[in-house]
Formats: structure tokens, sequence, C-alpha cells
């Protein structure tokens, strides 16, 4: 009886001595974890201060592009109607066409930087879902971890009953040993409680970090659109700059190619419409981006303290 009664108190010994460096761990995760968040946390937040403030500036240059979209079309309108009026006064017309052919190029160098812009958005949109992608692998791994600390609590836990029923048995020869079970038990309830509190943080984070992914997808979803229009207007604007330039082309040359002109110059107002109303597409689909930038921006400052 002797011999057992040691051997439970050596097996006792090594579980309290287990319990605590359970309790060590999991104080070094629960550190690791704090890290790991506020560094992806300060990474994501610069990303979302950098979005919205494209956003912005995307959002300021398509202005501008429809601002002149919009003087392009009022003057292309005033030169057919000139044209119908007069169509023989050769250099008004040619002054028009030069007014024209200057704001579209103007339009064609903001629509290069509002390109380039939105590649800038969506270069930082997939860099916050990778971010966000990196923070759910390292907090599974952590939760890991934690189940496998829990095992060792509920393990230590069972065996400080056992020897709480032995330390019984054994009289007053068992009350030291009782007092050291007391004491592995209080450890393990200590590391489950403090295991439950990781759990409940690392889910917090996860359903904090889930939002702010569908807010960066839902980004990504308009960026990509504002594309699909972007690349739609260029080509409108490529067709007026070859138009504007046909119709320069024949005004200066004044030969008898007024009934052509006309024409071309019907073509240019059709052109200018649509370019405009695409225009006003980006101009809305950057406001959309804009308020999901700002709305991103601001789950960032509500990011959950582990």
């Amino acid at each position: 009886v002797s011999d057992e009664f040691k051997k439970k108190q050596k097996q006792l010994i090594h579980a309290k001595k287990a319990s605590e460096e359970a309790l060590e761990v999991q104080g070094q995760l629960k550190k690791k974890l704090e890290i790991l968040k506020d560094k992806l946390y300060a990474e994501i937040k610069n990303s979302a201060h950098s979005l919205l403030t494209s956003s912005k500036k995307l959002y300021e240059i398509n202005q501008q592009i429809d601002i002149q979209a919009s003087e392009t079309s009022s003057q292309a309108e005033a030169l057919q109607k000139e044209a119908l009026e007069a169509i023989h006064l050769f250099k008004d017309i040619e002054s028009g066409v030069e007014n024209i052919f200057m704001s579209i190029m103007d339009l064609n160098d903001n629509s290069g930087k509002s390109v380039s812009v939105t590649n800038e958005a969506v270069a930082m949109a997939d860099e916050s879902t990778a971010l966000i992608e990196k923070l759910r692998i390292s907090v599974n791994g952590i939760s890991e971890v934690t189940e496998v600390i829990t095992d060792i609590s509920e393990q230590t836990n069972l065996l400080a009953l056992n020897a709480t029923i032995e330390a019984a048995r054994a009289g007053d020869v068992g009350k030291g040993f009782a007092v050291v079970a007391d004491e592995i038990k209080t450890l393990a309830r200590q590391t489950a409680q403090a295991i439950k509190e990781i759990d409940q943080k690392i889910n917090t984070n996860q359903a904090y970090f889930q939002e702010v992914f569908k807010k960066v997808e839902a980004i990504s979803k308009v960026i990509s659109s504002m594309t699909r229009i972007q690349d739609e207007t260029s080509k409108a604007i490529e067709k007026q700059t070859n138009s504007a330039e046909e119709i320069a082309s024949r005004v200066r040359m004044g030969a008898g190619g007024s009934g052509e002109t006309l024409e071309s110059i019907k073509r240019l107002v059709t052109s200018v419409t649509q370019t405009k109303k695409g225009v006003s597409e980006i101009l809305t689909a950057t406001d959309d981006l804009s308020k999901m930038a700002q709305n991103l921006n601001n789950a960032c400052e509500t990011n959950p303290t582990v």
C-alpha cells in the first residue's frame, strides 16, 4: 500500500508540474495572439486607410472627367448646330474642332489616371484579403493548441480527483497528499478557464475579420465593375480622338467635304453622349467605393481588443 501511495504521490507532483507548464504555455499563447492580432490589424487598418484615400482621389478625378465630358458634350452639340446653320464657316468650325480635340485629349489623360488609381485599389483590396486569410490560419493554429491544453487540463483534473479519493482512504497519512491534489485541481480549473477565455476571444476576432473580409470582397466587386466601365469608356474616347482628328483634317483642308464633315460631327456627338453616360456610371460606382472604403475604415476603428 505504501509503494502504491508513493507512486500516486509522484503522479500528482508530475500532474501539478504539467498544469503549471500548461498555464505558462497559455500565457505565452495569449501574448502571441495579442501580438499577431495587433500586427495584422495595423496592416489591415493601413490598407483600409490607403484604400479610402485612393477612393477619394479616384472620385475627385472622375468628377473632373464628368465635368470635362459635360463640356465636351456641350461643345460637340454646339458644333453640330453651328455646322447645320453655317457649314461654310470653316474657320469657326475649325476652332470648335480644335477645342473639342483638346478636351478629348484632356479626357483621355484623366481617364488614364483613373485607371491607374483603380489598379492601385485592386492591389490594396487583394492585399487586405491576403492579410485576413493569414490571420484566419494563425488563429486556427492557436485554436488547435488550446484544444491540446484543454485535454491535458481535463486529464489532470481527473488524476487529482482520484488522488483525493486515495488520500481520503489513507486517513491522516494522506492529508498532505490531499492538499497537493487540491492544488492540482485548482490549477486545472484555472487552465480550463483561461483556455475558455482565449477561445472566446478567438471566436470574436474570427467574426470581426470575417466581417472585414466581406466588406473587402464587396469593394473588389465594385472595382471590377468600374474597371469594365472604364475599359469601355477608354475605347469610346479612342474613337472620339480618331473622329476629332478626321474632322480637323477635313475642316483644315476645306475642300468640298461639308456633307462628310457634318456626318462626322454627328457621329462625334453620339460618341460623346455615350462617353458622358459611361463617366456618370463610373462616378456613381466611385462614390459607392468611397462609402464601402469608409465602412471598412470604420470597421477597423472598432477592432475588438484581445
